[in-house]
Protein backbone atom coordinates (compact mmCIF):
# COMPACT_ATOMS: atom_id res chain seq x y z
CA UNK A 1 0.00 0.00 0.00
CA UNK A 2 2.76 2.45 0.93
CA UNK A 3 4.64 1.63 -2.30
CA UNK A 4 1.47 2.03 -4.37
CA UNK A 5 0.83 5.39 -2.77
CA UNK A 6 4.12 6.84 -4.00
CA UNK A 7 4.62 4.91 -7.25
CA UNK A 8 3.04 5.21 -10.68
CA UNK A 9 0.40 2.48 -11.26
CA UNK A 10 2.20 1.31 -14.44
CA UNK A 11 5.40 0.77 -12.47
CA UNK A 12 3.47 -1.13 -9.78
CA UNK A 13 1.85 -3.34 -12.43
CA UNK A 14 5.22 -4.06 -14.00
CA UNK A 15 6.81 -4.93 -10.64
CA UNK A 16 3.87 -7.11 -9.52
CA UNK A 17 3.89 -8.87 -12.91
CA UNK A 18 7.63 -9.64 -12.56
CA UNK A 19 7.12 -10.92 -9.01
CA UNK A 20 4.15 -13.09 -9.91
CA UNK A 21 5.98 -14.51 -12.94
CA UNK A 22 9.01 -15.33 -10.78
CA UNK A 23 6.89 -16.94 -8.07
CA UNK A 24 4.81 -18.83 -10.65
CA UNK A 25 7.98 -20.32 -12.15
CA UNK A 26 9.02 -21.57 -8.71
CA UNK A 27 5.59 -23.08 -8.06
CA UNK A 28 5.69 -24.84 -11.45
CA UNK A 29 9.22 -26.14 -10.81
CA UNK A 30 8.10 -27.83 -7.60
CA UNK A 31 4.99 -29.37 -9.18
CA UNK A 32 2.38 -26.95 -7.90
CA UNK A 33 -0.25 -24.91 -9.69
CA UNK A 34 -0.94 -21.18 -9.39
CA UNK A 35 -4.59 -21.08 -8.35
CA UNK A 36 -5.02 -17.32 -8.49
CA UNK A 37 -3.36 -13.95 -8.29
CA UNK A 38 -5.24 -11.26 -6.42
CA UNK A 39 -3.42 -7.94 -6.49
CA UNK A 40 -0.03 -8.59 -4.93
CA UNK A 41 -1.00 -12.00 -3.51
CA UNK A 42 -0.45 -15.37 -5.15
CA UNK A 43 -2.22 -18.55 -4.11
CA UNK A 44 -0.58 -21.81 -5.13
CA UNK A 45 -1.91 -25.33 -4.76
CA UNK A 46 0.08 -28.54 -4.44
CA UNK A 47 -1.81 -31.79 -4.87
CA UNK A 48 -4.58 -30.52 -7.16
CA UNK A 49 -5.19 -31.17 -9.96
CA UNK A 50 -2.14 -33.50 -9.86
CA UNK A 51 -1.18 -35.17 -6.57
CA UNK A 52 2.28 -36.27 -5.45
CA UNK A 53 3.11 -38.23 -2.30
CA UNK A 54 5.25 -35.33 -1.09
CA UNK A 55 3.08 -32.30 -1.90
CA UNK A 56 3.51 -30.79 1.58
CA UNK A 57 7.28 -30.92 1.23
CA UNK A 58 7.11 -29.53 -2.31
CA UNK A 59 5.00 -26.61 -1.10
CA UNK A 60 7.45 -25.71 1.67
CA UNK A 61 10.46 -26.10 -0.65
CA UNK A 62 8.74 -23.76 -3.12
CA UNK A 63 7.98 -21.28 -0.33
CA UNK A 64 11.60 -21.27 0.85
CA UNK A 65 12.81 -20.80 -2.73
CA UNK A 66 10.42 -17.87 -3.23
CA UNK A 67 11.78 -16.32 -0.01
CA UNK A 68 15.36 -16.81 -1.19
CA UNK A 69 14.64 -15.17 -4.55
CA UNK A 70 12.73 -12.29 -2.96
CA UNK A 71 15.70 -11.64 -0.67
CA UNK A 72 18.36 -11.95 -3.38
CA UNK A 73 16.34 -10.00 -5.96
CA UNK A 74 14.83 -7.42 -3.62
CA UNK A 75 14.93 -4.71 -6.31
CA UNK A 76 12.72 -6.83 -8.60
CA UNK A 77 10.36 -7.39 -5.66
CA UNK A 78 10.19 -3.65 -4.95
CA UNK A 79 12.09 -4.14 -1.69
CA UNK A 80 8.95 -5.68 -0.22
CA UNK A 81 9.00 -8.52 2.28
CA UNK A 82 7.26 -11.70 1.24
CA UNK A 83 5.33 -13.57 3.93
CA UNK A 84 4.09 -17.09 3.19
CA UNK A 85 1.62 -19.44 4.88
CA UNK A 86 1.50 -23.15 4.01
CA UNK A 87 -1.13 -25.59 5.22
CA UNK A 88 -2.06 -29.16 4.39
CA UNK A 89 -5.49 -30.70 4.54
CA UNK A 90 -8.63 -31.77 2.77
CA UNK A 91 -10.09 -29.35 0.24
CA UNK A 92 -12.53 -29.41 -2.61
CA UNK A 93 -11.21 -28.54 -6.07
CA UNK A 94 -14.21 -27.34 -8.06
CA UNK A 95 -15.46 -24.58 -10.36
CA UNK A 96 -17.08 -21.57 -8.69
CA UNK A 97 -18.24 -18.18 -9.82
CA UNK A 98 -20.94 -16.53 -11.88
CA UNK A 99 -22.22 -18.22 -15.02
CA UNK A 100 -19.75 -17.72 -17.86
CA UNK A 101 -16.89 -16.90 -15.48
CA UNK A 102 -16.62 -20.09 -13.45
CA UNK A 103 -13.05 -21.00 -12.54
CA UNK A 104 -11.54 -24.01 -10.80
CA UNK A 105 -10.33 -23.22 -7.31
CA UNK A 106 -9.75 -24.91 -3.96
CA UNK A 107 -11.92 -24.32 -0.91
CA UNK A 108 -11.99 -25.65 2.62
CA UNK A 109 -10.65 -25.11 6.10
CA UNK A 110 -7.08 -25.92 4.97
CA UNK A 111 -7.19 -22.96 2.57
CA UNK A 112 -8.61 -20.60 5.17
CA UNK A 113 -6.02 -21.72 7.72
CA UNK A 114 -3.21 -21.17 5.20
CA UNK A 115 -4.45 -17.60 4.73
CA UNK A 116 -4.42 -17.07 8.51
CA UNK A 117 -0.88 -18.48 8.73
CA UNK A 118 0.25 -16.17 5.93
CA UNK A 119 -1.28 -13.15 7.68
CA UNK A 120 0.50 -14.09 10.93
CA UNK A 121 3.86 -14.89 9.30
CA UNK A 122 6.68 -12.52 10.19
CA UNK A 123 8.25 -10.58 7.29
CA UNK A 124 10.42 -12.81 5.08
CA UNK A 125 9.16 -15.96 6.79
CA UNK A 126 7.36 -19.18 5.89
CA UNK A 127 4.85 -20.22 8.55
CA UNK A 128 3.32 -23.70 8.31
CA UNK A 129 0.53 -25.60 10.01
CA UNK A 130 0.63 -28.84 11.98
CA UNK A 131 -0.13 -31.25 9.11
CA UNK A 132 2.44 -29.61 6.84
CA UNK A 133 5.13 -29.76 9.51
CA UNK A 134 4.40 -33.40 10.29
CA UNK A 135 4.37 -34.42 6.61
CA UNK A 136 7.64 -32.67 5.75
CA UNK A 137 9.69 -32.84 8.97
CA UNK A 138 12.16 -35.36 7.46
CA UNK A 139 13.21 -32.85 4.81
CA UNK A 140 12.62 -29.42 6.32
CA UNK A 141 14.12 -27.86 9.45
CA UNK A 142 11.45 -26.14 11.57
CA UNK A 143 11.30 -23.91 14.61
CA UNK A 144 8.16 -24.12 16.73
CA UNK A 145 6.41 -20.82 17.46
CA UNK A 146 3.53 -19.88 19.72
CA UNK A 147 0.16 -21.02 18.36
CA UNK A 148 -1.58 -18.40 16.24
CA UNK A 149 -4.81 -16.81 17.43
CA UNK A 150 -6.77 -16.45 14.21
CA UNK A 151 -10.05 -14.83 13.34
CA UNK A 152 -12.80 -17.40 12.83
CA UNK A 153 -10.86 -20.29 14.40
CA UNK A 154 -12.14 -21.84 17.63
CA UNK A 155 -8.70 -22.85 18.88
CA UNK A 156 -5.22 -21.40 18.32
CA UNK A 157 -3.44 -22.77 15.24
CA UNK A 158 -0.21 -24.71 15.98
CA UNK A 159 2.53 -23.21 13.79
CA UNK A 160 6.18 -23.65 12.82
CA UNK A 161 8.66 -21.45 10.98
CA UNK A 162 10.33 -23.25 8.07
CA UNK A 163 14.06 -22.56 8.32
CA UNK A 164 15.79 -24.70 5.69
CA UNK A 165 15.30 -27.63 3.35
CA UNK A 166 17.61 -30.63 3.02
CA UNK A 167 19.63 -30.47 -0.18
CA UNK A 168 17.69 -33.36 -1.70
CA UNK A 169 14.27 -34.82 -0.99
CA UNK A 170 14.38 -37.21 1.96
CA UNK A 171 13.72 -40.93 1.69
CA UNK A 172 10.10 -41.68 2.53
CA UNK A 173 9.53 -45.14 3.96
CA UNK A 174 6.25 -46.67 2.80
CA UNK A 175 5.67 -48.15 6.23
CA UNK A 176 7.45 -48.63 9.53
CA UNK A 177 6.20 -52.23 9.65
CA UNK A 178 8.86 -54.79 8.69
CA UNK A 179 8.37 -57.23 5.82
CA UNK A 180 8.16 -60.80 7.10
CA UNK A 181 9.16 -63.74 4.92
CA UNK A 182 10.27 -61.64 1.96
CA UNK A 183 13.61 -61.02 0.32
Amino acid sequence: TALSERTDPEEIRSMVDRCMSEMGQVVDRFGGTVDKVIGDALMAVFGAPIAHEDDSERAVRAALEIQRRASEQSHDFGGLCVSIGVNTGEVIFAPVGPHGRRELTVMGDAVNTAARLQAAAPPEAVLVGKETQAASARAITYEAVEPILAKGKEAPIPAWLARAAASAPAERPVSAAPFIGRD
